[in-house]
């Protein structure tokens, strides 16, 4: 399975007046979800995209997130 990727945005931008400062990629059964993350890390916007690479292409695009700003999030209870 692909791994849950996070990043800060080098642009940030807005959802109903709270800022997007995160981003994430979380993978599901059949497609990858992009989150937007406020400060805290909680989502407040989400797109929809049919591969990892059309998520990333639109992260770049909105948020500023280049490859390079991708780190793997370590599954849930396990440290970084």
């Amino acid at each position: 399975m692909n791994p849950v990727l996070k990043a800060r945005a080098q642009r940030v931008t807005s959802f109903r007046g709270t800022p997007i400062v995160w981003v994430k990629i979380e993978p599901t059964d059949e497609a990858f979800l992009l989150l937007g993350l406020d400060e805290a890390g909680r989502s407040i916007s989400d797109t929809w995209h049919l591969t990892l690479s059309e998520a990333q292409r639109q992260a770049h695009l909105q948020f500023g997130v280049d490859e390079a700003g991708w780190v793997e999030e370590p599954p849930p209870g396990q440290s970084a």
